[in-house]
Formats: C-alpha cells, structure tokens, sequence
C-alpha cells in the first residue's frame, strides 16, 4: 500500500462523505461480504493514499437513488404485515 497523502484539499466533512460514497462502490462489488460501516475506513484509506482519486468518487451516481429504494422496500414491506392481530 502507498503512503497517505497528507496534502489533500479536503477537509474532514468532504472526506465522511467521499469515503461514504466510495465503501458503497467497494461494497457493491461482486463477492465482497464486509459491511459498509466496516469499508469506511478502506474507503478512507483508499483516498488519502491517492488509490483512488477523489475526483472520480465525486463523479460517481449519487447514492439517493439507493435511499428511495429502501424507503420503498420499507414502505412494501410495512403494507404486508396485518392490521390487526386477528388478520394474523
């Protein structure tokens, strides 16, 4: 692995969301089983080191698209369980 770049123009609130965007990326690659809490931090590492350029994980697909989703899995989900504990 190469050494962190400690030059960067990032600030640490630009770095969260970076690093958040890219443990995404990493996560949906085939075959990987590590959460996205536990990529964080070779996301982070991943950038810094300069592996990874923070202007490419800036032009990634924003993540919303992924959070609608949810919202909509969660709603169809909620919509199946019974009203009332005789529907059961």
């Amino acid at each position: 692995m190469s050494a962190l770049v400690l030059d960067t123009p990032l600030n640490k609130y630009d770095m969260i969301l970076l690093a958040r965007r890219w443990a995404h990326e990493l996560k949906s690659k085939e075959g990987e089983t590590r959460s996205v809490h536990e990529l964080i931090n070779v996301a982070i590492q991943d950038i810094l080191s300069g592996d990874v350029s923070h202007k490419m994980v800036k032009e990634l697909p924003a993540l919303r698209n992924l959070k609608k989703q949810k919202v909509q899995d969660l709603s169809q989900a909620l919509h199946q369980i019974p009203s009332s504990p005789k529907d059961k």
